[in-house]
């Protein structure tokens, strides 16, 4: 049973990203303990597709887990990349390579102590609707954006 949210409208809630750094313990680790999501166990696979891009054998394994937040769906996939894949450069003031952003919805942000980029500070337009949002980095660089429910 597939237990992803149903959308309903052209752009609605996550409910998997994907993001990859050199290790994967280290990764769930940081969304375990920074936002308290769920840990899956970890798994090993091969990715194909990942691996021819690298250059590698389609066998290559990729360390691999999930971590989930408590809302239905909102689910984060994370891979371990073996050399020759390294952290892309990011321009200044330029998004980073890859998964950029990703926006979650959180009960408050009053109390997190993740060193945030901007905010917390109050939002118009369709996604926000007046409430708080504020922007932290992620252990692979991207952007996570957090919404204030």
């Amino acid at each position: 049973l597939f237990r992803s949210p149903i959308p309903k409208s052209q752009v609605d809630r996550i409910f998997l990203i994907s993001g990859a750094g050199t290790d994967v313990d280290a990764l769930r680790n940081y969304w375990v303990d920074t936002f308290k999501m769920n840990p899956f166990q970890r798994f090993d696979t091969a990715i194909p597709i990942v691996a021819r891009a690298m250059g590698l054998p389609d066998a290559t394994i990729f360390p691999s887990t999930l971590v989930r937040s408590a809302q239905r769906g909102n689910t984060v996939e994370l891979h371990a990349f073996p050399p020759p894949a390294k952290v892309r450069p990011r321009p200044a003031g330029q998004l980073p390579p890859g998964v950029a952003i990703a926006s979650f919805a959180v009960k408050t942000l009053n109390g997190l102590t993740v060193p945030f980029i901007t905010g917390p500070t109050q939002q118009t337009g369709e996604a926000y609707n007046g409430k708080r949002a504020a922007t932290t980095i992620g252990p692979a660089g991207e952007l996570i954006e957090l919404i204030e429910e």
